[in-house]
């Protein structure tokens, strides 16, 4: 029977997971440890856009895959993503081959076409979340408390670079910078670019803000642009 075949293979799937955790066992927060789903897979489904509204996060999902928006609830996204269709979309035996990576690589047609690179960091991210055991990590370590970006305000002059840094606490009382695997997006682009790693540059004069997102938490900074030798401006004390 179809349903039996199916369960069978979720039973499969959930064995070689659970294997795959207790031979990872607990790792310390590193470049080079265990990434983790809350903390880290969820988050780079932001930075890549994954769980927008315009695609997986949406209402109905796309093409019968279906993220919370930015992220919001990880264990549902969890289970969406290794029970979902049959658990096609992860590949414990060879991580690599997971549908979700293909699709994400363009390896296999994907609607939304390339959205990373095979080899970089995010990717690799993800391959080592699947080859590690693909679990979900307790609630009490991915609940954000707070999110930090410094700096809040910056006043740049034109074509200079800055850099932004991100930090999240967690419920678990644990914090960490996130930088790397934030998600940025600027309201006027004539006046200010900023990069997946986080490193603004002024293009143009004028003001604008910059919503840093980790996951679902989103905090707004802002970046003024003066023109060239404009000291107009009184000094007015900071309340």
């Amino acid at each position: 029977m179809p349903h039996v075949r199916v369960n069978l293979r979720r039973l499969a799937i959930g064995l070689l997971l659970t294997a795959g955790a207790c031979c990872a066992g607990d790792r310390a927060w590193a470049d080079d440890a265990l990434p983790t789903f809350g903390r880290h897979v969820v988050p780079v489904f932001s930075k890549l856009g994954c769980n927008g509204g315009a695609c997986h996060g949406a209402v109905q999902g796309k093409n019968g895959f279906r993220l919370s928006l930015f992220g919001a609830d990880p264990a549902a996204d969890h289970a969406q993503l290794v029970y979902g269709a049959a658990g096609r979309r992860i590949n414990p035996v060879e991580p690599g081959k997971s549908l979700f990576l293909l699709k994400a690589t363009q390896t296999v047609p994907h609607e939304g076409g390339q959205v990373i690179t095979p080899g970089s960091a995010d990717y690799d991210l993800l391959r080592r979340w699947v080859a590690g055991g693909a679990m979900l990590d307790e609630q009490e370590s991915y609940r954000i408390t707070d999110v930090r970006v410094s700096p809040t305000e910056q006043v740049i002059a034109e074509n200079q670079t800055y850099a932004l840094r991100v930090e999240a606490t967690f419920a678990d009382g644990t914090t960490h910078e996130v930088t790397s695997i934030h998600a940025s997006q600027r309201t006027h682009r004539s006046v200010a670019e900023v990069d997946r790693a986080g490193n603004v540059k002024a293009v143009g004069v004028g003001d604008t803000a910059i919503i840093v997102r980790y996951r679902d938490e989103p905090v707004a900074v802002t970046v003024l642009v003066p023109r060239a030798g404009d000291d107009t401006f009184p000094a007015v004390k900071a309340h």
